[in-house]
């Protein structure tokens, strides 16, 4: 949870840096980012997405533009599909029209917002299924396996995919249209996406073949106002401290200090970031990896 990646961020940064980091626990990004941009918080971590819809003043931030947010560093992504029985004779994600699927997510804006894109990919949205309504993931792999729908949403590699996968006799994740139109329609719904391929290995359930999948990054951000020292250390911290982040908690893991510095305009970088970065030769910065 980002709960926990922030608690684990501010206990190293103030080992290693002694900067004092109090964690104070909120709802999604239309709760927190506002506190950032006002200068009431100092940093936070949120998804590429809602950090944009934050800094150009859309969605959930519609004619409240936060243009005092600033980039700091992208952490690690995070890899979403649709997945069926293994044996399903379903094959794409346009063949779920007209199938019982889980819709609305009506308490995950970020997971509903990432499941529309993927639809849109396909030019398809949920008035094209015959849906089931659903509060979250969560309940939604529980109908799956219960057999009240053909298909799901989750994360690949959480541990509820596998648990359902077992009750199921397998699960296939569908694979993700990644022509440029596709692209260009997933990103006016989640301008953070994109696409990834996932090659099967061991541990990594659904993934039989080559799996396009819709990616995003967690990124760390803060407040115009914030401190470029202390920005300064809260990038040197991510960038030498890997191994006792995941130590603090293991989805540390999964981000890569090579590639923090991440092309994420319109978001302007804080200047601490800049710093460090042009040290280590990573800036300017790239776009996806």
């Amino acid at each position: 949870s980002i709960h926990a990646l922030s608690s684990a961020l501010g206990k190293v940064v103030n080992e290693k840096q002694g900067v004092k980091v109090r964690i104070v626990p909120m709802g999604g990004a239309e709760t927190f980012a506002p506190l950032v941009n006002t200068g009431r918080m100092d940093v936070a971590i949120a998804s590429e997405t809602d950090v944009r819809f934050a800094f150009d003043g859309k969605v959930a931030f519609e004619g409240r533009p936060l243009k005092d947010l600033r980039a700091i560093a992208a952490l690690y992504s995070f890899q979403v599909g649709f997945f069926v029985k293994k044996d399903s004779p379903i094959k794409t994600v346009r063949d779920l029209k007209g199938k019982k699927v889980p819709i609305t997510f009506a308490n995950q804006k970020s997971a509903h917002r990432h499941y529309l894109a993927v639809l849109a990919a396909h030019e398809m949205t949920e008035s094209d299924l015959n849906g089931v309504k659903v509060p979250n993931v969560i309940r939604a792999a529980q109908d799956f396996a219960q057999g009240k729908t053909v298909a799901s949403f989750f994360a690949l590699g959480a541990g509820k995919v596998t648990e359902v996968s077992a009750q199921v006799g397998g699960i296939r994740f569908l694979s993700i249209d990644d022509s440029p139109e596709a692209i260009a329609r997933i990103r006016k719904i989640a301008p953070g996406a994109y696409i990834t391929v996932v090659e099967p290995r061991p541990g990594l359930t659904g993934i039989l073949s080559s799996t396009k999948v819709l990616t995003e990054n967690y990124m760390l951000f803060g407040g115009k106002h914030a401190s470029d020292d202390v920005v300064y250390k809260f990038v040197k911290t991510l960038y030498e401290e890997k191994t006792r982040l995941s130590e603090a908690f293991a989805r540390w893991k999964r981000y890569s200090p090579k590639k923090m510095a991440k092309d994420m305009k319109p978001i302007v970088y804080h200047p601490g970031a800049i710093k460090f970065y042009k040290e280590q030769g990573m800036w300017p910065p790239k776009s996806n990896f």
